[in-house]
């Protein structure tokens, strides 16, 4: 574990200097204890950025099984609104807060775009309930029946919202926006917040030490049981690492020759 003194900084001059490689690795090496500015320096690189992550994507260095703990973190800081639904979700989230606040036809505006992603019969159906039970936390009379259509063609286990919590929405019973306890979206990268989470994992992980000293050796192996690991996948031809020579013969590392170029 880190020293949860010394929390990373960088000046915002110095990381301007910075290429998209020598970026991204300042993500992977800080792991989730990234600073903000290091996150607005990749926004503000927009495409030049994105198109990196894309190339890391598509080359499965962000899916592998052996990746180093940065690397798994790499995925929470860059994600691609296409890659799943729950991702995109979570971007609406700061939206609907920010317009929340702002009140009036701002939020009228973002409760419209709401339903229209709701009722978008080509959208991911999780993403479509997801985005009505926002609607819930704002009723208002013109999404009821698109709200009630929903409902009627969700069945079995799992219902993201029934006709009761429809009709105690629009009695006045409705909870207030999950995001309200989670007011400011970027306080992840707050030192405050890094810290307490540093903290919180090193309490975990002494538990889970004192755990595996308590567990009974040779436990049975059992695939439904929590501490059995399977093998591990075995490429039949070892990947060339980013730090890897590149094997085109250049002399460089292979992040910053051919990986960069993709």
């Amino acid at each position: 574990m880190n020293n949860l003194n010394a929390l990373p900084t960088y000046p915002d001059e110095d990381l301007a200097e910075l290429s998209s490689v020598e970026l991204i690795d300042t993500l992977i090496e800080n792991e989730d204890r990234v600073p903000r500015n290091v996150i607005d320096e990749c926004v503000r690189r927009g495409d030049e950025i994105t198109n990196y992550l894309r190339t890391l994507h598509e080359d499965d260095f962000l899916w592998q099984l052996d990746g180093s703990d940065g690397e798994w973190w790499l995925r929470y800081h860059c994600e691609d609104r296409n890659l799943d639904w729950f991702i995109r979700v979570n971007a609406i989230d700061p939206i609907m807060a920010a317009l929340s606040r702002q009140g009036g036809e701002a939020l009228e505006q973002a409760l419209a775009w709401l339903g229209t992603l709701a009722a978008d019969e080509d959208e991911d159906w999780e993403f479509r309930l997801v985005a009505a039970s926002m609607l819930l936390n704002f009723p208002r009379d013109q999404y009821r029946q698109l709200l009630e259509e929903l409902e009627a063609r969700q069945s079995g286990w799992g219902k993201h919202f029934d006709m009761q919590s429809i009709e105690q929405a629009y009695a006045g019973q409705y909870y207030p926006p999950e995001w309200e306890r989670f007011t400011d979206p970027w306080k992840f990268y707050e030192p405050e917040a890094i810290t307490k989470r540093q903290i919180r994992w090193r309490e975990e992980d002494e538990k889970e030490r004192l755990r595996s000293l308590n567990r009974t050796p040779n436990y049975p192996a059992n695939p439904y049981d929590p501490y059995y690991l399977q093998e591990p996948y075995v490429r039949p031809e070892p990947k060339v690492g980013r730090n890897d020579p590149c094997p085109c013969g250049s002399g460089k590392k292979y992040k910053k020759c051919c990986l960069a170029k993709e």
